[in-house]
């Protein structure tokens, strides 16, 4: 992606040719980026054609995606070179600005499409999906039901509200109050809910992680290692990998990538 912020050199045979004064000048072409989006689809082209007889075949080179892609907008290729430059900013930092923005965050790789096979008439097509534990774990109706407590509470509170404005406008009436009327809501239900969701579609990590990944075992210490698992999905035979294993299999000259999708994590 580095190559794509280069300048190109206008020069010779290929000058640009200037509207105004009608001559052929030098000039400098390049590609900025003011701002990226949160995710990113990078498309790779991994075919090639002759041009005699237009007849397309696959590049079976090795081609590894990097996990984590840097920023490329325009703030971060400038920083770039001025810390080559060793210039100072102006906040007095050695490569310019300070990079609060969200969009100076690296791209991490959370999914790729692979396609297995030798042309481009046959094979097959695999996917490799980065696991988040935190995101898999959580049951929708769960979630439902949470906010569904979260409802009625705020309607409870302002029931309570409006009958304690009721019981002081007639207090300052000098009047007897009403007979008392409250609306007996059901209380918020504690039970937990058996989710279908978890035990048909969900991802049972409690009960996969403990016996083949992580070298065996599951603690504290490998905490940080749920962020490299990934699933390979296989049509419908789904299984946890490694990212390591990712790596390797990109590697290889079997199994080229042709989806990348990088997102800000």
């Amino acid at each position: 992606m580095s190559a794509v912020n280069e300048e190109e050199c206008l020069q010779d045979n290929n000058k640009y040719w200037c509207d105004h004064c009608f001559h052929h000048n030098e000039a400098r072409r390049s590609v900025h980026f003011s701002q990226l989006p949160h995710h990113l689809v990078i498309h790779v082209k991994r075919f090639s054609a002759y041009h005699r007889n237009m007849n397309t075949f696959k590049c079976t080179e090795a081609m590894p995606a990097p996990l984590i892609l840097p920023c490329f907008c325009r703030g971060c290729y400038l920083e770039k070179r001025r810390a080559k430059r060793g210039e100072v900013g102006r906040d007095g930092r050695a490569g310019g600005t300070k990079r609060s923005n969200l969009s100076h965050l690296p791209y991490y790789l959370t999914a790729v499409v692979c396609h297995l096979g030798a042309t481009l008439s046959s094979g097959h097509y695999l996917s490799f999906v980065r696991l988040s534990a935190l995101q898999s774990s959580k049951c929708p109706e769960q979630q439902q039901q949470q906010q569904q407590q979260q409802q009625q509470q705020q309607q409870q509170q302002q029931q309570q509200q409006q009958q304690q404005q009721q019981q002081q406008q007639q207090q300052q009436q000098q009047q007897p109050p009403p007979p008392h009327q409250t609306s007996h809501s059901p209380p918020a239900s504690s039970t937990k809910v058996d989710c279908q969701w978890m035990r048909c579609c969900g991802l049972q990590l409690d009960h996969i992680r403990p016996l083949s990944v992580l070298n065996g075992h599951n603690d504290e210490e490998n905490s940080r290692e749920q962020d490299k698992l990934w699933l390979e999905c296989d049509d419908d035979k789904i299984k946890l990998v490694t990212s390591q294993e990712v790596c390797h299999m990109m590697r290889t000259t079997n199994i080229t990538p042709y989806l990348l999708f990088y997102s800000h994590l």
